[in-house]
């Protein structure tokens, strides 16, 4: 049984049915109600004020009306009563109802149906509303999720339908990229904030199914790895060396490919940022520049790109270990999240502690300079970091 306060459960409360229209509602919001786009199109002309309209009841506006006719028969209709209202009074976007703080752009990310065709119509609207309210993205409701948030709850919700213990896409064609469109569409604008909040989401949604994946993607590194020591102590070779092969076994599993979007993002908007040039993508270093990446996706990282782990980024030679070392916590859960991925990560590639990026340090002296407690990573890392190659050089 699914728990009250989860994500899913949340958005389905705020998913109520409309209360009809209150006696003295403006002639825009009763015709939106009926979905006469028409009239709604008449009104914008005549009276343009009747935009500004918020019904006292459900505290909605004519625009939050016209994003919920998502199963209007005449969807360009509505498409173009959405247009107006927004040419008329652009900041009828940006207006939050009263129950759930909820905006007209929250309303277009809450798919309610995946079909490629449904999608594209839930596209149009969210474009429009961005073109013509770019703040709208960075405006939260009452629970603390942004459109991305509920975009994501979303979908999340709409996979539910499906087979609960299938971590693969159906197996029916679809159209290429219309399942990511609305997402892809709302990472391009000036977002405020980490993208760890919306990964939160995404994991929590979906909690049940990546903790399997990762089950099961543990036992086969483990598997692997204890196989490649065992050739490399037979060979003379370090154990350090030793590397799990990549996994493609939850490539098609549509949770990871969601957060390998979000991971891109995020490197993209860094990158930006600090006006550096793109590099290439790898994936295992945007997981770990992340700050409370939650730690199945890190590892998920890890089990697809486990060679990355061992990889320098080209600006700063830091590898996923330092950039993680580097993560400056101080609340419970995001040191206890920095404690744990430094335990990962030290466990794949244990020679990554000896290692020290271009500025010379080691992923001990960033976990000092940045508070991390004996307990909490500084213990994980002094445990491999005890070689002539850990000190500082006499020269």
């Amino acid at each position: 049984k699914e728990d009250k306060s989860s994500p899913i459960q949340v958005l389905t409360m705020m998913m109520r049915d409309l209360p009809a229209p209150s006696p003295g509602a403006v002639e825009m919001y009763k015709a939106a109600m009926d979905q006469n786009w028409n009239k709604v199109l008449q009104r914008v002309t005549e009276k343009p004020d009747e935009c500004k309209y918020v019904d006292p009841t459900c505290t909605y506006t004519p625009l939050h009306i016209v994003v919920l006719g998502r199963d209007s028969s005449n969807p360009s209709g509505r498409l173009s009563a959405v247009r107006a209202i927004l040419v008329a009074h652009p900041d009828s976007a940006k207006v939050q109802n009263a129950a759930d703080g909820l905006t007209p752009l929250h309303l277009a990310c809450m798919i309610e149906d995946e079909t490629p065709e449904k999608l594209e119509e839930d596209l149009a609207v969210v474009r429009l509303i961005l073109e013509m309210s770019r703040k709208a993205i960075n405006i939260l409701n009452r629970n603390g999720y942004s459109a991305l948030d509920a975009h994501i709850i979303a979908m999340s919700k709409q996979k539910r339908k499906g087979d609960l213990s299938s971590f693969r896409r159906p197996r029916q064609a679809r159209k290429a990229g219309t399942s990511m469109s609305i997402l892809k569409t709302l990472l391009e604008e000036d977002m405020q904030g980490s993208l760890a909040r919306p990964l939160d989401v995404l994991f929590e949604c979906n909690s049940l199914a990546v903790l399997e994946q990762l089950a099961l993607e543990e036992a086969q590194a483990s598997s692997s790895k204890l196989r490649s020591r065992r050739q490399a102590r037979s060979s003379g070779s370090s154990v350090d060396n030793t590397l799990s092969a990549a996994s493609t076994n939850f490539t098609n599993f549509w949770v990871w490919e969601w957060a390998l979007v979000l991971f891109k993002s995020d490197s993209r908007r860094r990158n930006t940022q600090y006006n550096r040039q793109l590099p290439i993508f790898s994936a295992m270093h945007a997981a770990a520049q992340v700050k409370d990446c939650p730690i199945p996706f890190l590892m998920l990282t890890m089990r697809a790109y486990p060679s990355q782990v061992r990889a320098p980024d080209e600006s700063t030679g830091n590898l996923p270990l330092h950039t993680v070392a580097g993560w400056e916590t101080t609340d419970p859960s995001s040191i206890s999240r920095k404690s744990m991925a430094l335990s990962a990560l030290v466990s794949e590639y244990p020679g990554a502690t000896k290692i020290r990026n271009k500025s010379g340090k080691t992923p001990l002296s960033l976990a000092l300079e940045t508070g991390t407690s004996w307990d909490n990573g500084v213990r994980r890392l002094t445990t491999f970091s005890r070689e002539p190659s850990f000190r500082v050089s006499s020269r």
